[in-house]
């Protein structure tokens, strides 16, 4: 239980910083109350939390105790297919899973939120020193000054990549190894 655990809140932390990179992006470029916000933020906090977890149902249900075949004593947690209604839960399974859903998505956010936030701060610039046809020199210098509206995508791909390479690594040797 505790891996599938752990993943569920790696991807609630994702999932809750990409909520904020958004938050700031409505604030920042939308004009959107900051009051209003912190209601906001409650429902959607408890919605994410719902959300999270039922889509990593999957993952608590799969997992198993089963003894190791060369050891009697010692018991491995796996991860088996499922018992019941073995397609509707593959493809559950396959739309839900971390790659697509749970990395990707608020990764995306991010991306997206700090391009309309550069946009916007961009516009904001010509708009009051009057500059016109330079948008993309002052689009640079300004991804010069707030670069580290770019560290959360970064980090979310340098974080979960061991992670994802571990499991792929694991999963092939596992499958290896009951192969022979």
């Amino acid at each position: 239980i505790l891996p599938a655990l752990s993943s569920t809140i790696i991807s609630l932390s994702l999932w809750t910083s990409s909520f904020i990179a958004v938050e700031r992006m409505l604030i920042e470029c939308f004009n959107y109350s900051l009051y209003r916000t912190r209601k906001y933020s409650f429902i959607f906090s408890i919605i994410l939390l719902n959300l999270i977890f039922l889509t990593h149902i999957t993952e608590f249900k799969r997992r198993k105790l089963k003894p190791d075949p060369i050891l009697p004593n010692i018991y491995r947690c796996t991860s088996d297919d499922f018992e019941w209604s073995e397609n509707t839960w593959k493809i559950i399974d396959k739309i839900l899973t971390r790659e697509y859903l749970h990395i990707g998505v608020p990764c995306l956010l991010h991306l997206i939120s700090t391009i309309f936030i550069l946009t916007h701060i961009t516009k904001h610039k010509i708009y009051i020193n009057e500059i016109e046809n330079q948008f993309w020199e002052i689009l640079l210098i300004q991804l010069k000054k707030h670069k580290y509206f770019l560290i959360p995508p970064i980090l979310f791909i340098l974080c979960t990549l061991p992670r994802l390479l571990l499991e792929l690594i694991t999963s092939r040797c596992c499958l290896e190894f009951n192969m022979k």
